[in-house]
């Protein structure tokens, strides 16, 4: 028994070969398999954000052009601030454009607890934002008209709220409360 013979010292042999390339297999090999789809996700990951970080052509023209047009616009509302004093301005203003759209009107109210109040802007450079609520009265399409105007008027003012009521006895004028924000010069 002592004796090993030619066909065992070849099936040790083999079993020798087997453990070492699976011990190098389990220790080097599937480490390197792991490192290897690591770096295969992070290279998924970079072209991703590569494709996701390319810009069309006309993209970045498009956006010299807003950039452009936004700044035109703060340069130029800069110039439709109107003084405290022009209130009666503002309410006229708005009173000829409902005229001219035929909307009747009962009441252009600004609040006068925002008109009196030390409340600006949160970035406090002097403008004051004074909601004007409208109540009125005229057809859909006389509305739109109306909201679309807005930019266009000489003082700079926006839509904030609108409410609109039907009622069948004066159908197919609307019933409507819109508040608007006008936007005021702050006295120092």
């Amino acid at each position: 028994m002592d004796k090993i013979g030619y066909r065992e010292k070849i099936i040790i042999a083999a079993a020798v070969i087997a453990l070492v390339v699976a011990g190098w297999y389990f220790l080097f090999y599937s480490s390197q398999l792991d490192s290897i789809k690591v770096k295969e996700g992070q290279i998924a990951d970079i072209q991703n954000r590569i494709r996701n970080s390319r810009v069309e052509p006309g993209t970045i023209d498009t956006l010299k052009k807003k950039i452009e047009r936004l700044e035109e616009e703060a340069r130029n509302s800069g110039t439709k601030l109107v003084s405290k004093d022009q209130l009666l301005y503002v309410k006229d203003t708005i009173s000829e454009k409902l005229d001219l759209h035929n909307l009747e009107y009962d009441s252009i109210e600004p609040d006068m607890i925002a008109w009196s109040s030390a409340e600006q802007d949160s970035m406090n450079i002097g403008i004051k934002k004074v909601p004007i609520t409208i109540f009125l009265s005229g057809e859909f399409f006389a509305l739109g008209k109306f909201l679309e105007e807005l930019p266009e008027y000489p003082f700079l003012i926006r839509a904030a709220d609108l409410n609109v009521d039907t009622d069948d006895d004066i159908y197919p004028l609307l019933n409507v409360r819109l508040i608007v924000h006008v936007f005021f010069k702050e006295d120092k």
